[in-house]
């Protein structure tokens, strides 16, 4: 009897843990991509903004060569100040792929960012996007784990205490007066009620 009252006490807030634990982890999950996807496009869209600067800032003294331009002098010459702009942030292009084509994500795994260069040309930066373990390992998820558990721990430790006080009552009934009634009896039958619930 005594056991399934402590699995009825204990089951819920089991319960509520393992949900709210899935919970926790699937809102970090959520705001973990959408801020990862965000800056990886504005490093795609400061990728095409250099490269565009660059060959502009190497043909703004002849504006005849500029005009002569073929599209594989254009491509050459992004690649090379692609080349740059990555020796420069180096950290951040770990695990890019850069294509200087519109291109799609290979499969779901993948995400990829296509920015327009000029009219006629784009980069695309292609990686694998953040895994659930990336997100588990961040600061700020294992501090709102630890919160939400701490918090599920405290109310745990309430419950069980309010038992042990309910069952207490139940063992000593002069510990609990009632006023207008047949004490003894009315505390027998609160303990049973107690228990049934």
């Amino acid at each position: 009897m005594q056991r399934r009252h402590w699995i009825r006490i204990i089951g819920p807030l089991l319960l509520f843990a393992a949900i709210g634990t899935v919970g926790v982890i699937l809102l970090l999950n959520s705001a973990f991509q959408r801020v990862t996807h965000s800056e990886f496009v504005a490093l795609a869209e400061a990728d095409a903004d250099f490269i565009r600067d660059t060959i502009e800032a190497k043909y703004q003294g002849s504006p005849a060569v500029a005009e002569g331009r073929t599209q594989a002098d254009f491509m050459r010459d992004a690649q090379v100040a692609q080349t740059e702009f990555h020796a420069g942030h180096l950290s951040q292009f770990v695990g890019i792929e850069v294509r200087f084509e519109p291109m799609a994500a290979p499969d779901a795994r993948h995400e990829a960012v296509t920015v327009p260069i000029n009219l006629g040309a784009k980069v695309t930066l292609i990686r694998e996007r953040p895994q659930l373990r990336d997100v588990l390992l961040q600061p700020i998820s294992i501090g709102a784990l630890t919160a939400f558990w701490a918090l599920w721990f405290a109310r745990l430790h309430r419950y069980v205490s309010g038992a042990r006080d309910s069952q207490s009552h139940c063992r000593h009934p002069a510990a609990r007066p009632i006023n207008g009634t047949n004490g003894a009896g009315q505390r027998r039958i609160d303990c049973l009620r107690s228990r049934q619930n």
